[in-house]
């Protein structure tokens, strides 16, 4: 990963400087450029030097005052010179709660549009595409099998491609239909009904901790009850495309707190080797069921 000051991607066409990052990186950014007293710096890249501003996750700095306010006037300057911007959220603009109401309208002022999972004929499409970029021949059967299992996830459609690609390479062999089989076989969960990967997680974190189902999803607040469900919301976002709302729900909580417990956690995995270890296991065991 990119160190804060640079999480920033820019790209130069001959008539055209697009920047593309993340919400969370940009809020980073901002924050770090605040410590390093190089605002202006920051100022310039992203609001001088930008034709098309891509931001994705745009949900992440709803709560964040300052990064708001400092987004605010980044989205007015730009707009104010004729530049575009495009934004990416899991939800629509009016249901990201404690997003300023001024932002809000701001976002609301464009074209919204509603990007849903692709049709067959489309998943299909992107395979063959995928496999074209790499000079990799693969039968219509094969295409259609890829495509009828996994039908959400477009990354996960280019990145099986790739992975069967290599595998034919590995083996020195053409693409057949087991070889496929195996290359989906790590995202076979995503295809299950979600409920049943929820409860399998769940199940799995309770087994591993010793907390509970009842009590991850009651309202007790100890420690150990804590840890477990903080560890669940994790995987669920690691394993399914399930939003931030989507899980507050399951678990009768608000979406801010899901957001807020799995970017905690995730900080905490990165300094507890046996908590990451307990957490690969459960991924790995909800992956094969």
């Amino acid at each position: 990963m990119l160190n804060a000051i640079s999480h920033a991607v820019n790209f130069h066409f001959p008539e055209m400087k697009i920047c593309y990052v993340k919400a969370e990186n940009f809020a980073n950014e901002f924050i770090t450029s605040l410590q390093r007293k190089s605002v202006d710096e920051f100022h310039d890249k992203y609001r001088n030097n930008i034709d098309l501003f891509l931001v994705d996750d745009i949900q992440f700095i709803a709560g964040k005052t300052q990064t708001e306010e400092e987004f605010f006037h980044t989205f007015n300057s730009l707009v104010d010179n004729g530049k575009q911007i495009v934004l990416t959220s899991d939800r629509p603009p009016k249901e990201i709660q404690s997003l300023t109401e001024r932002l809000c309208s701001r976002f609301e002022s464009g074209l919204l549009a509603d990007i849903q999972s692709p049709e067959f004929e489309t998943r299909c499409a992107i395979i063959k595409r995928k496999a074209q970029i790499l000079d990799f021949e693969i039968d219509d059967k094969i295409v259609e099998y890829i495509a009828e299992n996994i039908k959400t996830n477009i990354r996960q459609l280019e990145g099986i491609t790739k992975k069967l690609q290599a595998m034919c390479k590995f083996s020195e062999q053409a693409p057949t239909m087991s070889l496929a089989q195996a290359a989906i076989k790590d995202v076979q969960t995503f295809v299950k009904p979600i409920g049943d990967v929820i409860n399998k997680i769940v199940d799995e974190v309770s087994r591993t901790t010793g907390v509970s189902v009842d009590d991850i999803y009651s309202k007790k607040q100890t420690s150990d009850v804590n840890v477990a469900r903080k560890m669940c919301f994790y995987i669920i976002r690691e394993v399914t495309d399930m939003s931030f709302k989507a899980i507050g729900e399951k678990f009768k909580r608000d979406h801010s707190t899901v957001m807020y417990n799995v970017e905690k956690f995730s900080e905490t995995l990165k300094k507890d080797s046996t908590l990451n270890y307990q957490v690969n296991d459960i991924i790995n065991n909800v992956k094969e069921f």
